[in-house]
């Protein structure tokens, strides 16, 4: 952005990337960034970035870069002004862009002894995984398809549940 608008005054942004799965009381998925960050590019503490990184919180986005881009116009607009300006430009930026849904699924295979299947199919609903091909002969091979920001937490799930007697390849 700064080569593509050099004489701006300031490139603010704010992005967030990578997902971490919590669940609340109710047992709800919650689902938070693993890392985000915001500039303020030379405006006062917290009127640029902060606001941005707010927008993109309220509308639960994912995995998303957002830049404002102002030049100086020879007005002040205070604290106030930048935080209300930065906030505003980034809502309606988020609301007129082109943006798309996409669910990133990992493709895992596991094996399990017959004593866990109620363990397996509890975690398989919880985490919304769809059975891919099951076989059944001395134990339980398992292929499954699974939302990857689900899929460290399913892992520890598992693991725990079993107590490390699933073996997943």
């Amino acid at each position: 952005m700064k080569e593509k608008y050099h004489d701006a005054t300031h490139n603010c942004y704010a992005y967030t990337y990578g997902t971490n799965v919590n669940f609340d009381l109710f047992g709800n998925i919650e689902i938070m960034p693993d890392y985000f960050k915001q500039s303020d590019e030379g405006e006062p503490s917290n009127t640029a970035g902060k606001p941005i990184l707010a927008q993109i919180q309220w509308h639960k986005l994912h995995n998303v870069l957002v830049v404002v881009t102002r030049y100086f116009g020879g007005t002040l607009l205070g604290v106030g002004g930048l935080i209300q300006a930065y906030g505003e430009t980034a809502k309606q930026v988020i609301e007129h862009a082109n943006s798309s849904e996409t669910e990133i699924l990992k493709t895992v295979t596991f094996s399990y002894d017959f004593d866990f299947v109620p363990v397996v199919r509890n975690l398989l609903n919880k985490y919304d995984a769809k059975v891919i091909e099951e076989k059944c002969d001395k134990e339980i091979i398992c292929k499954i398809s699974i939302n990857s920001g689900y899929w460290e937490a399913f892992k520890k799930e598992i693991y725990n549940n079993s107590k490390w007697k699933i073996t997943i390849a």
